[in-house]
């Protein structure tokens, strides 16, 4: 008994030490973080943000005090009031976006939307209720007057229902692969 005794003690004591430290330090980490404060930006700092966010927008930002500097001030108000200030937005350059045209009759879409969607694979049947090359569940494939499940349809069946289906709901119906494509 003395001998396990000898051999274990320095491992609680080891251990204990361990448990020690990391409860300090992590006592520490929160200290450290609970007294580092946001603080709050100067005048300056919120105007140019102010500024930074128009400019990236294509526009500049001009402040107009619109009342004189000796405006006097209500009864029973501090003269520390802000005053009132008139912004004025110049459109200096705004290139739009291009949006790019994209013909949902031609195949040429469906076969990108497919690689995406499916590698291609237009038998694909994972178990994830989604089938065939352009992924339909069963539903979306039922309301566009599919029969039995698009995994086991045609490729140009499964393309003429995947027109339909974007005409009803949008190319929302593919969500990831259709913002991949740049599909609206």
């Amino acid at each position: 008994m003395e001998r396990a005794k000898q051999y274990f003690e320095p491992l609680f004591f080891n251990l204990a030490l361990r448990v020690g430290f990391v409860i300090a330090i992590m006592i520490g980490m929160i200290v450290f973080v609970t007294q580092t404060s946001v603080k709050a930006h100067s005048e300056s700092d919120v105007k140019y943000k102010q500024e930074s966010i128009f400019a990236g927008a294509g526009l500049s930002a001009r402040a107009q005090n619109e009342l004189p500097e000796t405006n006097p001030s209500p009864a029973g108000l501090d003269e520390d009031v802000m005053q009132p200030v008139s912004m004025s937005f110049d459109i200096d350059k705004v290139t739009p976006t291009p949006t790019p045209v994209i013909a949902p009759e031609s195949d040429d879409i469906w076969i990108r939307l497919a690689q995406c969607e499916s590698k291609q694979n237009w038998s694909i049947d994972t178990g994830n209720g989604y089938y065939g090359g352009l992924q339909f569940s069963l539903g979306a494939w039922a309301s566009v007057g599919g029969l039995g499940k698009p995994s086991d349809a045609s490729k140009d069946e499964q393309i003429a229902k995947g027109k339909l289906l974007q005409q009803r709901r949008g190319w929302g119906a593919w969500g990831g692969c259709a913002k991949k494509l740049g599909l609206n």
